[in-house]
């Protein structure tokens, strides 16, 4: 029972993620600065609760695993960004939000 709950919570986040980024979206477009970075980080905060919560419930899937393990400094980075959205910070833009969002991946260099 203990391993259902789990999944239908880690379900619960990954709704709530997927709803985060809708609202996200509706701001990429005829939005001020601050609408869409608010949008962005709540989006991208509750992203990194699914992956966290992806490893806590122990399922596996190699493409998830994988990925998972080869970009691990951006799950630190996403980890911190979370930590920077839904802790206080003394700084409107502190290190824990700018270090994700000026990370390069492979793709953008």
């Amino acid at each position: 029972m203990k391993d259902i709950l789990a999944i239908v919570s880690f379900g619960q986040h990954l709704h709530w993620s997927q709803m985060q980024y809708e609202h996200y979206q509706r701001f990429m477009e005829d939005s001020s600065d601050a609408d869409f970075l608010g949008a962005l980080a709540h989006w991208l905060a509750s992203l990194f609760v699914v992956v966290e919560g992806w490893q806590e419930i122990g399922k596996s899937d190699p493409v998830i695993s994988n990925l998972i393990a080869k970009y691990d400094d951006y799950y630190q980075l996403m980890r911190r960004f979370r930590n920077g959205v839904y802790h206080f910070q003394p700084k409107p833009m502190s290190e824990k939000l700018t270090d994700f969002l000026d990370a390069k991946s492979e793709g953008h260099a």
